[in-house]
C-alpha cells in the first residue's frame, strides 16, 4: 500500500533535544549530535525548548528531555524551559 501525502513534505519522526551537564558545562544535543553549551542549567533548558519550538515552526515533531533522559519538559507554554 502507498501512502499519499498532500503537504510539501513527509512527516519526520520525532527530534529530541537533550540538556546535560558536562563537568560544569551544561550541553544541549539534538538527536545526539552537539547544538548548543551554556554555564547554567536554566539556560540549557532555555536553549533546548528554543530548539524543539524551531522544529516545530518548521513542521516537525520535537521533544525535550532533562540530564536523565527520562523527563519531558514542557516547551510550548509561555514560560518555556523554567
Amino acid at each position: 500500500m502507498s501512502h499519499v501525502y498532500f503537504f510539501s513534505k513527509a512527516p519526520r519522526g520525532v527530534t529530541t533535544f537533550h540538556a546535560a551537564s558536562d563537568r560544569g558545562i551544561w550541553r544541549v544535543t539534538r538527536d545526539g549530535c552537539v547544538f548548543a553549551a551554556y554555564w547554567s542549567e536554566g539556560d540549557a533548558r532555555r536553549g533546548a525548548c528554543l530548539g524543539a519550538r524551531r522544529a516545530e515552526a518548521a513542521g516537525g515533531v520535537a521533544r525535550v528531555v532533562t540530564s536523565s533522559g527520562t523527563v519531558a519538559l514542557r516547551h510550548n507554554e509561555p514560560q518555556f524551559g523554567r
